[in-house]
């Protein structure tokens, strides 16, 4: 199981921490979008790195402050809601995809010869 663990952490999936008992910690990483897609075709894992700058830290809390996160706020909502409509018509495009995989899938049956044809020809038509 650790190896495992130490896979996970080589991708960047998880990350590690030893405490002073020399015991090690895992979680998940804090910057980590995974999306999982599956349908009757096919099987999809994506995942997603957010690199984060840091800002130089002021120690001065102003009126300006307060604005300034109040604009950052605005900004993080339109970005949800663009991440909402990019992710809607994702789904709009993998339902339209499935819609044509049964037709040639039928296809597939009847074009090849043999079941490794039709393997071969399945993997052709998913690496589009």
């Amino acid at each position: 199981m650790l190896g495992h663990l130490e896979l996970l952490v080589r991708s960047g999936l998880i990350e590690s921490n030893v405490d002073e008992q020399r015991r090690k910690y895992f979680r998940i990483t804090d910057n980590l979008r995974l999306e999982v897609f599956v349908s009757p075709y096919s099987f999809e894992v994506e995942t997603t790195t957010i690199e984060f700058i840091e800002e130089p830290q002021t120690d001065t809390k102003s009126p300006e402050a307060i604005n300034e996160l109040k604009n950052y706020y605005s900004r993080i909502q339109e970005y949800h809601e663009h991440r909402k409509r990019l992710m809607q018509e994702y789904q709009e495009v993998q339902r339209s995809i499935n819609e044509v995989m049964g037709p040639c899938m039928n296809a597939i049956e009847e074009a090849a010869e043999d079941n490794i044809e039709a393997e071969i020809l399945y993997s052709l038509l998913k690496a589009l």
